[in-house]
């Protein structure tokens, strides 16, 4: 039942435990900010369904019949990879990125063409000086709850990260992985709502239904909006119509909001029994982005060897991954021995038990 991948099997690498698997305003329209309690994807939806100029509604491409107060969005599955490729036809060639971030995202950035410059991330988020200093003019980052740490950008750096691209003309792509899930903290404000004119904003229902769909959306400013279609128009044949009929009755009905609603009682049930067996069998280990997505991020007591960690917790029953991958080379050695846990996939006494074991996998490491 182990995969490396996330519980849902896409997004960012979560490490599934015990062998399974505001200033800020989170829309630039009226209708997203009154509705950011009921998650991104329904905000948006609640627009685009009230939209009186939309031909058709949540198929491939988000057609517009040209008036002026159509909304200037796309939505577009697999938007990432189009816009990847975008960005390398119009002349970037450098992406700055996370550090630590997902490693599974960087093939395919790589594959596009571009340059990899590795950001480092402390306990605000983002450095944004490090960024100016690197010489991209495009960075892909997880504001509201950064993979792996689960930092939330700081409001100092969401402001000087919005200074940075009107600098260098810029563009940021924001992507919001596991918006839906929030415990103890109200929803993030999106950088889109900021500077809709610098910000893409990248979302799915990866998290939230199942990866397996294939949906996601970019909301973008017109220009990138427009160049985005017309790059679909002529690499893609088609996209998962019936499945995008199928969310749009979803959300219609009201079912996207039941289902969330459950969703998050149940992840945060499971988010406190895991917390709180790591508290009670690794009370050294500093535990990290506790107050929403569905993974936490473990620092293990000075002292403990990662990969040996890693290896007495697997002999234990229990299938976990080590942080260091999920740094640059250059930071690896320094990073502080850490393991990320998924929790989704799991019941809460299964996740108790995952945290006892690790607990005595950590000690007996410690004891030699």
């Amino acid at each position: 039942m182990y995969s490396p991948k996330s519980p849902d099997g896409d997004g960012p690498d979560v490490a599934p435990v015990f062998g399974a698997g505001p200033g800020d305003d989170p829309g630039y329209l009226a209708s997203l900010r009154t509705a950011t309690e009921l998650g991104r994807l329904r905000a948006m939806m609640l627009v685009l369904l009230a939209a009186p100029v939309l031909i058709l509604v949540i198929m491939p491409l988000i057609v517009q019949d040209g008036r002026e107060d159509a909304p200037p969005w796309l939505y577009a599955p697999l938007a990432a990879a189009a816009l990847l490729a975008l960005l390398r036809a119009g002349g970037h060639r450098e992406l700055a990125v996370e550090d630590p971030t997902s490693v599974r995202q960087l093939p395919m950035m790589e594959t596009a063409g571009l340059r990899l410059v590795r950001v480092p991330v402390d306990e605000e988020g983002l450095d944004v000086a490090a960024l100016a200093a690197g010489g991209a003019r495009t960075v892909l980052v997880t504001p509201a709850h950064q993979y792996p740490t689960g930092v939330v950008l700081s409001a100092a750096r969401r402001a000087a990260l919005i200074a940075w691209a009107r600098d260098v003309d810029g563009l940021i792509l924001e992507d919001d992985y596991d918006a839906e899930f929030r415990y103890d903290r109200d929803p993030v404000g999106c950088l889109q709502g900021v500077d809709p004119d610098r910000v893409v904003l990248l979302g799915s229902v990866s998290k939230s239904l199942a990866p397996a769909l294939r949906l996601g959306w970019a909301v973008a400013p017109p220009s990138t909006a427009a160049r985005l279609r017309d790059h679909r128009a002529v690499t893609d044949l088609g996209a998962p119509i019936l499945e995008q009929h199928a969310l749009t009755e979803f959300l219609r009905g009201g079912g996207y909001d039941r289902h969330l609603r459950t969703m998050r009682r149940r992840y945060r049930a499971r988010r406190d029994a895991l917390a709180a067996a790591l508290d009670a069998h690794l009370p050294d280990a500093r535990v990290h982005g506790v107050s929403a997505g569905i993974h936490l991020y473990v620092e293990l007591p000075p002292g403990c060897d990662e990969d040996e960690t890693v290896a007495r917790a697997a002999r234990a029953g229990v299938a976990v991954t080590g942080a260091r991958s999920l740094w640059s080379a250059e930071r690896a050695a320094a990073a502080p021995p850490a393991l990320v846990l998924g929790y989704a996939g799991l019941s809460e006494t299964r996740l108790v038990k995952a945290a006892e074991l690790l607990g005595q996998a950590v000690t007996h490491g410690a004891d030699g």
